[in-house]
């Protein structure tokens, strides 16, 4: 009982409280509330209960429509990051070994050399080899 006269008090306080209600005009942008007394049963009907039915279908309909919004967002989020992941994983060995991959792609002269002295070789012979270089 002392908690719902706190609650009352909590709502008067903000100027939303059965006096307010009375004295607005029934506003809806505001919600109202306040303890249940006897000149209060019986005046509950069908609209108004239907309102209050409304206006929490509607709240709920407004949030769940915002979790969609930001599940979607971050789906989205994600699949981008998966995406720069790839990117990075793909580029990691450039990055990481520029100067293999530069020889991989161009190789320096005296590798070239030697490749060219072994195809030579590979043309011979060894024992046409040993007689050259006697």
């Amino acid at each position: 009982m002392f908690d719902t006269f706190k609650f009352e008090k909590a709502y008067e306080g903000r100027h939303q409280g059965k006096r307010d209600y009375l004295q607005d005009g029934k506003n809806m942008e505001k919600l109202y509330s306040w303890m249940a007394r006897n000149d209060d049963h019986g005046t509950y009907n069908i609209i108004e209960r239907r309102k209050v039915h409304e206006i929490a279908c509607g709240h709920l309909k407004k949030v769940l429509q915002e979790h969609d919004r930001l599940t979607m967002q971050l789906e989205l989020q994600r699949k981008k990051l998966e995406e720069k992941e790839q990117e990075l994983g793909e580029n990691e060995n450039s990055w990481l070994y520029p100067e293999k991959n530069q020889v991989m792609d161009h190789p320096p002269c005296h590798i070239n050399a030697i490749m060219v002295k072994y195809i030579e070789l590979s043309r011979f012979s060894r024992s046409d080899y040993l007689q050259q270089n006697k």
